[in-house]
């Protein structure tokens, strides 16, 4: 059995309520009681509890039910709900709370105890995998910081598109060779294959535009038209803008597409930055048919 151990009970029934605080009680646990819903509030915010045995109320507009007592808490307690009067709507409220049981009274001493024992199982090993969720995102934000920090120490050689070990950079952007190593702003940015694909290729190209039919080649791995290149690639980009910052993909219709740090002032932008279109030179600064 589980030391230090706290139950709640919550029954209008004096008599319920000793015989229930006996029999737990004479099983080790530390036992709380309360009358009524408006006690058990109180009684849950002095302390947490590992348990909470509630009779279900009557339904309908009259009171709460057990489980609405413990929608605001960090750390809700488990949960086993008694009812003398079983209903569908309180069978269902107890399932969708996730409550541990669902007990008609009168209820044997044996099955409250078994109850309770598995209840309180489920109810530890819920918070073991919360506490190592939260200790894994902990740690993957701490490396992603240090990530930030040994990136942010690059000269501005690197630049938009410099890279370290297979790792790019483009302004707060960072792109691994692995496309769960992807971030913006030291946030994990969650990537389809081909939105990853699409995210180095573009990375790789130093802020230079790349043609759909060359994007098309080095993520399909077959050349196409840049007609069908383009259709191919059009969905997966508009899903990778949406989840970039603003700014960073543009789009030159009937060109292709580049990565750019939307945070480089114009006059940074290196010589190579002109597209030919129709025969005339264009700044990629300067207004051009983008989307």
């Amino acid at each position: 059995m589980m030391k230090d151990v706290h139950i709640l009970l919550v029954d209008d029934q004096p008599q319920a309520r000793a015989a229930l605080t006996t029999l737990l009680s004479g099983k080790g646990y530390h036992v709380s009681s309360a009358e009524n819903a408006a006690a058990a509030v109180v009684a849950l915010a002095r302390r947490p509890f590992d348990l909470m045995i509630a009779e279900a109320g009557p339904g309908g507009p009259g009171g709460p039910q057990p489980w609405d007592l413990l929608e605001n808490l960090a750390e809700p307690p488990a949960l086993i709900v008694l009812t003398g009067r079983p209903s569908l709507e309180s069978a269902i409220g107890a399932v969708n709370a996730r409550a541990a049981g669902y007990l008609l009274k009168p209820c044997a001493p044996a099955t409250l105890l078994a109850s309770v024992e598995a209840a309180l199982g489920r109810h530890a090993q819920d918070r073991h995998y919360a506490h190592l969720l939260h200790e894994l995102r902990r740690q993957v934000g701490t490396a992603m910081e240090l990530l930030n920090a040994l990136m942010a120490e690059e000269s501005e050689a690197g630049g938009a598109g410099g890279h370290e070990e297979g790792m790019l950079r483009v302004g707060g952007l960072l792109v691994g060779a692995n496309r769960r190593a992807v971030a913006v702003g030291g946030e994990p940015l969650p990537l389809t294959p081909i939105e990853h694909k699409l995210l180095r290729c573009l990375g790789e190209a130093n802020g230079q535009l790349q043609g759909y039919a060359v994007l098309a080649e080095q993520i399909y791995g077959y050349r196409a038209s840049e007609k069908e290149a383009a259709a191919l690639l059009k969905s997966h980009a508009r899903n990778l803008r949406r989840k970039l910052p603003p700014g960073y993909l543009v789009t030159v219709r009937n060109a292709g597409y580049l990565l750019v740090d939307p945070t480089r002032a114009p006059e940074a932008a290196s010589p190579e930055h002109f597209l030919e279109v129709g025969g005339v030179r264009l700044a990629m600064q300067e207004p051009v048919a983008v989307s």
